[in-house]
């Protein structure tokens, strides 16, 4: 029902050291530090993302349209805030879309391939067993360019995070040179037959290196357990996974609330009030993200789940109610001010769309499956 501006997938044009050079690229024509400066000493070079580059397939239906096809109105517009859902078609696949990302990402950059040291690709919808994806990127580095570090990270939704650390460990250790690293995450969702708005594709490629706008704080806290909630066994007629919903979020739940105890531990326990966001993998749906800020707030306070989800469901209403003021007087042709409102509420002009989305948020706070999830 709708088609994106088309976009090429295979562009095999590298970009050499004198085009990046002449080009003015990041830093001295592409290297991580200026050419031929010295390497900062390890615990002064701030690793971390430099530029971000996001590709997704060309073809995509509309979510309206997708909901009269499903009846089911309103669960993927209002429920999971969709407005399209993109797929590949028959010449797209994970391949061809880490190469469109990465290409972009080096070219828009001014980088010269040679200056890229490290290449690592989160995934889990790999096409070979054995051959990773990163090999199928090289063919995009010029002629005798082959010292590049790196291989793919296969664990769920998870391949991306530890091919990111992955990258800034190496910018910030010993065998570092100078050079970028480069991230990419790259997927097919094939989604069961019960999940189907958890189908989808995309690609990201990040640039990674020292001295990074958005650089990575080196605390970190890991929970990793053996479970059966999500996994796509080797024979399995569908490269849909077998998900048992309930079970998996809880799992996500639990292993969120282990490593913010564990921040705590160590005394890190303002890590949740000393930022200004957070951000949280999606899981199912919008309400999924606000259950496990509750519980990373929880466990960083002490406090029960349940005290959490009550001041939430409050901060919720009091924003719902500006919302419908600010909606109300913007429908009216009414300034609406934030004297109109609570002390200290800021100014909040919103349609109605936005105040009844909000409206129901305030007096829904039970976890649910991920079916259940969307049609909330």
């Amino acid at each position: 029902s709708g088609a994106r501006q088309p976009q090429d997938c295979y562009s095999l044009v590298p970009c050499t050291r004198e085009m990046a050079t002449a080009g003015g690229g990041i830093d001295g024509g592409g290297l991580s530090i200026p050419r031929g400066g010295p390497i900062p000493p390890r615990g002064q070079r701030y690793p971390g993302i430099h530029a971000i580059e996001v590709y997704v397939p060309r073809h995509c239906v509309q979510a309206d349209a997708l909901e009269v096809e499903h009846n089911c109105k309103g669960k993927y517009t209002e429920g999971l805030q969709m407005r399209q859902w993109g797929a590949c078609d028959e010449d797209e696949d994970v391949v061809s879309m880490a190469r469109t990302a990465v290409r972009r990402l080096v070219e828009k950059q001014g980088l010269a391939w040679e200056d890229i040291g490290m290449l690592n690709v989160g995934t889990e919808s790999l096409l070979d067993r054995s051959k990773s994806i990163k090999t199928h990127l090289m063919d995009l580095f010029p002629p005798g360019v082959f010292d590049v570090e790196g291989v793919d990270y296969y664990h769920a939704c998870y391949g991306g995070t530890a091919s990111l650390f992955a990258c800034t460990n190496w910018v910030g250790c010993e065998a570092w040179d100078g050079r970028w690293a480069i991230v990419v995450c790259t997927d097919v969702s094939d989604a069961p037959p019960q999940y189907p708005f958890m189908n989808g594709a995309a690609c990201v490629a990040m640039l990674v290196g020292a001295n990074a706008p958005l650089h990575l704080e080196g605390q970190r806290h890991t929970h990793m357990v053996h479970a059966w909630d999500f996994y796509k066994p080797v024979g399995w007629p569908s490269m849909g996974p077998i998900i048992d919903g309930p079970a998996s979020m809880e799992l996500y739940y639990d292993c969120l609330v282990a490593c913010q105890s564990g921040l705590v531990e160590r005394g890190e326990a303002a890590w949740v009030g000393a930022h200004d966001h957070l951000v949280f993998h999606l899981g199912s749906s919008p309400k999924f993200v606000r259950h496990a800020f509750e519980r990373a707030l929880a466990a960083a306070r002490g406090m029960e789940v349940a005290e959490v989800k009550a001041v939430v469901k409050e901060a919720v209403g009091a924003m719902a109610a500006r919302v419908v003021v600010g909606a109300a007087a913007a429908a009216g042709g009414a300034p609406y001010h934030p004297d109109d409102a609570a002390p200290g509420a800021p100014a909040v002009v919103a349609g109605n769309a936005v105040a009844a989305i909000a409206a129901r948020a305030a007096g829904d706070t039970a976890a649910n499956t991920p079916e259940e999830e969307a049609e909330a």
